[in-house]
């Protein structure tokens, strides 16, 4: 893959009517002031939300990890008005899906999904930074009751 961040979250969610481009479509918190937050980059129509960054430092993947979090974090004490927001962008690009808000957290998956050009094994994918804030991020989202999952994009050059 030799294309950036936004331009895979395009390509991927132009490629079928299952995926909404969220990335960018910030959602605004009435609670948080001024802070915006950015739902995920890609939407499924199985409820995931997958949030994608180039794996190339410690600091990039940490805030992967914590945007996927402070998402769930909104989806579960917001859930009415984010799912509003979300559904207003998924009807703006004419995808024939919804989210419902009854649905409770155990329905919603959050995907970290790390675009990485390295060969490596899996005891060496993380930083060690990196590691341990995805292990505290999963703790919480076990707590929240989230699905969650790891997913590695391969590129081959920048």
């Amino acid at each position: 893959m030799n294309e950036q961040e936004g331009d895979y979250n395009k390509k991927i969610s132009d490629f079928s009517k299952s995926f909404v481009l969220l990335d960018k479509k910030d959602y605004q918190p009435q609670e948080y002031g001024y802070s915006k937050v950015e739902p995920c980059d890609i939407l499924t129509n199985k409820n995931q939300f997958i949030h994608v960054k180039k794996g190339e430092s410690s600091s990039k993947l940490s805030h992967l990890f914590l945007q996927g979090l402070v998402s769930a974090k909104i989806l579960a004490q917001d859930r009415q008005n984010f799912i509003e927001h979300i559904n207003s962008k998924i009807t703006e690009q004419n995808k024939k899906f919804f989210l419902s808000a009854k649905d409770k957290n155990e329905k919603f998956e959050i995907i970290f999904g790390i675009i990485n050009k390295r060969k490596i094994n899996n005891q060496d994918l993380l930083p060690f930074f990196s590691m341990i804030t995805l292990i505290q991020v999963v703790d919480e989202l076990n707590v929240m009751g989230f699905n969650y999952s790891l997913m590695m994009i391969n590129r081959e050059t920048d």
